[in-house]
């Protein structure tokens, strides 16, 4: 215990060292690449629980910027997969790890742990960056965790981060985000809350429409091949309701059924009629025609196929094993090349990064990664098996 005790006091110092040498670096750099304006709430004490929305791969360091002191953050368990990245983020700032498309357990318990031990913990509650534009789900049980802490509860919510660095986009891109303070909780103004209605005011806190903030706001964010990308989230035609057809190149994106529209700096798509799009109305549109193709289909239908290499997780986080198939998706469940998986042995589905798959199989909960080319969707995948639970 006392050695444990000894690591960790180790772990805080050279954390607070890289910090503060980050912060000197980082809060310059941002301001310059993405003009960066933050709250600043450096003055707010520890220990506490901080949760943001989640747009770009570099919310961590923005938040890391307007927090000004040392935080530990709750990070994805594909990040101990990143060779030499992955040693630098464990040893200089020791995140507590969650494996996405799972029960957060474990990482729940040591969000608690820290804090009580009087760390300053930050969590992206969504668990994803969003694709469309909008904060997604905020999970029932956040609330429940908020208030078991003890400690302040930070709602920090990020404007134009999405349109500076679009998931599903290959580059970043010059414009503007703004970092604000919304709320700071009280650990008694929590405990005379429910559950229920901490989960609700974190869902309002964190709230983002980026589309309805562009409209209000107008900033241009500029960069090259805007639509490049762009397939991974928008995976069906909205003319001809085709799923896999479309393929970007620079700044548009084109269906085989000759449908075509440019992506513009202000996030918009100007189709060939002169009609404008969002991503958000297209992820609705989608959505509502995957929905269709489910009802339209037979049990042992095709719904949709990609070539994808599989990776196969190990206990340590590391790559197994290694296959490249054919992924086809039914409504019974999925064909991996010559291998059947019925709906029931899948026991949890997320994306990660820009675009690859997780899938937790069968009894022994065997954790595999997939990912396609440049075009590939892993979206597609999700809101497939998102609905197909929903029917059960």
């Amino acid at each position: 215990a006392v050695c444990e005790r000894g690591a960790r006091m180790k772990e805080t110092k050279r954390t607070r060292w890289f910090t503060a040498f980050l912060h000197m670096l980082l809060a310059p750099f941002f301001r310059w690449k993405f003009g960066y304006r933050y709250d600043d709430f450096s003055a707010v004490p520890g220990p506490y629980l901080l949760l943001a929305n989640h747009n770009m791969d570099l919310d961590p360091a923005l938040l890391g910027v307007a927090a000004g002191q040392d935080i530990r953050f709750v990070a994805s368990e594909h990040v101990l997969r990143k060779g030499l990245g992955s040693w630098f983020l464990t040893c200089c700032f020791d995140p507590i790890v969650h494996t996405k498309g799972k029960l957060g357990l474990k990482s729940s318990m040591d969000i608690l742990r820290s804090i009580r031990k009087g760390e300053r913990v930050a969590l992206f509650p969504e668990g994803n960056r969003s694709f469309n534009g909008v904060t997604g789900a905020i999970p029932p049980v956040t609330g429940k965790l908020a208030r078991s802490t003890g400690a302040p509860l930070i709602t920090f919510r990020f404007e134009g981060g999405y349109f500076t660095q679009p998931r599903w986009s290959v580059r970043a891109r010059r414009g503007e985000v703004v970092g604000h303070l919304v709320r700071v909780y009280a650990p008694e103004e929590l405990r005379g809350m429910t559950d229920e209605e901490v989960t609700e005011a974190i869902r309002k806190d964190l709230y983002e429409d980026a589309y309805r903030s562009e409209a209000a706001h107008r900033v241009a964010y500029r960069g090259r091949e805007l639509a490049r990308g762009l397939e991974a989230a928008i995976f069906a035609c909205p003319a001809c309701g085709a799923i896999g057809t479309l393929r970007s190149h620079g700044d548009t994106v084109r269906c085989a059924c000759g449908f075509s529209a440019q992506y513009t700096v202000y996030g918009e798509l100007l189709d060939h009629t002169g009609r404008i799009h969002t991503v958000t109305d297209w992820d609705r549109l989608q959505q509502q025609r995957l929905r269709a193709l489910l009802d339209e289909s037979a049990e042992d239908d095709i719904l949709f196929s990609d070539e994808v290499t599989a990776e196969q997780i190990g206990a340590n986080h590391g790559v197994e094993q290694t296959y490249r198939k054919t992924l086809a998706a039914r409504k019974d469940g999925v064909l991996f090349g010559d291998t059947w998986i019925p709906l029931d042995e899948i026991r949890g589905l997320a994306v990660h990064s820009r675009n690859t798959l997780t899938a937790h199989i069968g009894a022994t909960d065997t954790q595999y990664e997939l990912r396609g080319d440049e075009s590939f969707s892993a979206l597609k995948y999700l809101y497939l098996y998102q609905n197909l639970r929903e029917k059960e």
